[in-house]
């Protein structure tokens, strides 16, 4: 029954004996409509992937669009900034000419007021003078009135001294008939000592108090001529003019340094634009290059898809074909099994004989008793049909491609992918290892960065409390471009004490020179001197040339009379700057014989002078003239065996 109803579902004409070779055919069709089942499935998502390429593409052309529109201007923002930068370097170039306007405005504020309060010092040591001045021709007449009285009282005091039978002092007789009487405002020589050593004391203040007026004087003159002849008013808003101007070009300087930072950034993004424009066009050419090769793939698939469907779809050429396979299958088993019955049945048949004879059974129904019950024949036949199933799921199975491509000689490489296993595993290891120290470092570097900008910001702190310190600093020492002298403090200090030495020692100068030659404190640095930043050069002003010379050019006399002011202009500054301090001595060593006789005659006067004034002079000197010219002085001479003696003298001038 099962042959018959394979045969009637099977193919007309269909040779029973040719099933295994229809079904090979048909199970190689199969797999070639599996594939073009496959492709006709995925064609969709092809296409969809094929748009989203082409929409990547157009977005892709747009951002070129827009990065290559950008690059173009590019030049043009350059060409504005450089512009606005020459401008601003123009404006900077001035920045020396500024800065020197500024100091000489500094240093001419300063002259002034130091002028100020020297004006206000000259006052008083003008009243100072006519105080003096005053005081001391009361003195003088005091004096005068005192001598006076001393002369009209002399008779009277030589008569006290007479002794009877001695001679007069006067007229040399024994006899005083009518001595002169002493009157009661008798003046004695105390008081006349007394009156002259008043005078003496107001003449002495009276010449330092002009000493010092008269160097007030040359300091007022000197500090104005170096305020330029402003006053404090007017040299405070030139100053101020000009820092103003310094400050409106140090916000140049800011926009300058802005402008710089703006090409840089310009150029910089100039530079990334033109590389995002390369790797855009790269990306264009190698995406357009993606979407022909996948619209050629999806072209030459469609086609191969659309011809095996030109009939009927390929899906129901698959279910058709793969229900004919079933049908020939059925048709070759139903056969196969016919054949194997029909054998079975004669096998049986001589078997059941023998069984017959073996077993003296005469017929088959004498056997009826030994069949099987008909749940156990329903159990083998379950068995028998679920073998039949297996058997057609196993040939099916070896109807697969893949399966059928096998030919039997594959051997699985174990070892090879233990060995690989083995190495990955080795590899994992590794990098297990690796990564663990990459995050321990990783945790190092991330506290090292606090640490580090933490420490940052303590130095920005620091520098921050720090720059006022600092700049004064810098301006004390000289090391800051705003000290525009490049003078440290103390030089500083040491040139104002400077200009009054020398306008005291100006005035000996003056007596000295019969009023030749004159010094100046000078900025420009004698070439004869190794200093740099000193300031304490000076100038020689000639009154017979009307010129300026270096103090080198002058002869060893000239240049010892001109140290000689110096060294007293100094001592007169130290008594007008601490209180009323003298400098009561004074030696001089040596350089007395660089002097002609006129000037040491003048450099002995200003000696003599100090003498008088109550000031100790020493003088050492090998020039033999000067002991006619020393009443004390102490001579040391060398004898003929080469021991020296000393021999002190006292007033044999």
């Amino acid at each position: 029954v099962a042959l018959e109803r394979a045969v009637e579902a099977a193919p007309d004409g269909l040779d029973p004996a040719d099933c295994d070779s229809e079904v090979d055919r048909i199970t190689a069709e199969l797999r070639d409509l599996t594939e073009l089942l496959r492709l006709e499935a995925g064609l969709d998502g092809r296409r969809a992937a094929l748009a989203e390429l082409g929409a990547r593409r157009d977005l892709m052309v747009e951002e070129r669009s827009a990065v290559a529109a950008r690059l173009e201007a590019q030049p043009e923002r350059r060409a504005a900034v450089d512009a606005r930068l020459v401008a601003l370097r123009q404006r900077l170039a001035d920045r020396g000419a500024l800065e020197a306007a500024a100091g000489q405005a500094r240093a001419a504020l300063l002259a002034a007021r130091d002028a100020e309060v020297a004006q206000a010092k000259l006052a008083d040591a003008t009243a100072t003078v006519k105080k003096f001045a005053g005081d001391a021709t009361a003195a003088v007449a005091v004096l005068h009135d005192v001598q006076v009285s001393r002369i009209r009282g002399m008779a009277g005091e030589l008569a006290s001294q007479l002794v009877v039978g001695e001679s007069c002092m006067v007229c040399g007789s024994e006899s005083h008939p009518r001595p002169a009487a002493r009157g009661a405002d008798h003046v004695d020589q105390h008081r006349v000592d007394a009156a002259q050593k008043h005078v003496d004391q107001l003449t002495a203040a009276l010449d330092e108090a002009r000493t010092a007026h008269v160097v007030l004087q040359q300091q007022v003159a000197h500090l104005r001529d170096q305020a330029g002849g402003l006053d404090v008013a007017a040299a405070t808003g030139r100053r101020d003019a000009a820092v103003a101007a310094l400050a409106a070009l140090d916000d140049v300087q800011d926009d300058h340094d802005a402008a710089v930072h703006e090409i840089e950034l310009i150029d910089a993004e100039t530079e990334t634009l033109r590389r995002r424009v390369a790797d855009l066009d790269r990306a264009l050419a190698s995406l357009a290059e993606q979407v022909r090769r996948t619209t050629d793939d999806l072209d030459a698939d469609a086609t191969r898809v659309a011809a095996a469907a030109v009939d009927e779809p390929i899906a129901s050429t698959v279910d058709r074909l793969q229900a004919e396979r079933r049908t020939i299958r059925e048709l070759r088993d139903a056969t196969a099994a016919h054949a194997s019955a029909a054998r079975a049945a004669s096998t049986a048949a001589a078997e059941l004989a023998a069984r017959l004879v073996e077993h003296a059974f005469a017929a088959v129904d004498d056997v009826d008793r030994g069949t099987l019950a008909t749940a156990d024949l329903e159990r083998l036949e379950h068995q028998v049909t679920a073998h039949r199933e297996e058997r057609a799921r196993v040939e099916e199975g070896w109807a697969d491609p893949v399966v059928a491509a096998l030919v039997g000689d594959e051997r699985p490489d174990v070892e090879s992918r233990r060995s690989a296993r083995d190495a990955a595993a080795v590899e994992h290891d590794a990098a297990v290892g690796r990564a663990t120290v990459a995050a321990r470092r990783r945790a190092q570097v991330l506290a090292a960065l606090d640490g580090l900008a933490a420490a940052a910001s303590a130095l920005d702190t620091a520098e921050a409390d720090a720059a006022a310190v600092i700049r004064l600093a810098g301006l004390a020492d000289a090391s800051s471009p705003e000290n525009l002298k490049r003078l440290t403090l103390g030089t500083y200090v040491l040139l104002r004490r400077f200009d009054d030495v020398v306008a005291a020692a100006n005035g000996r100068l003056a007596r000295m020179s019969g009023g030749r030659y004159a010094l100046r404190v000078t900025d420009q640095r004698e070439r004869s001197s190794s200093g740099r930043r000193t300031g304490l050069a000076l100038a020689v002003v000639d009154a017979d040339t009307g010129q300026e010379r270096e103090p080198r050019t002058l002869s060893g006399g000239e240049q010892f009379y001109f140290a000689v002011s110096l060294a007293l202009g100094l001592a007169d500054v130290v008594r007008a700057e601490s209180g009323g301090v003298r400098l009561g001595t004074l030696f001089v060593d040596e350089g007395f014989g660089s002097l002609d006789g006129d000037k040491l005659d003048v450099v002995m006067d200003e000696f003599t002078q100090l003498a008088a004034g109550g000031r100790s002079v020493g003088l050492v000197s090998h020039v033999e003239d000067l002991k006619q010219r020393v009443a004390d002085r102490v001579e040391v001479r060398r004898a003929a065996d080469g021991v020296s003696t000393l021999r002190v003298l006292a007033g044999t001038a």
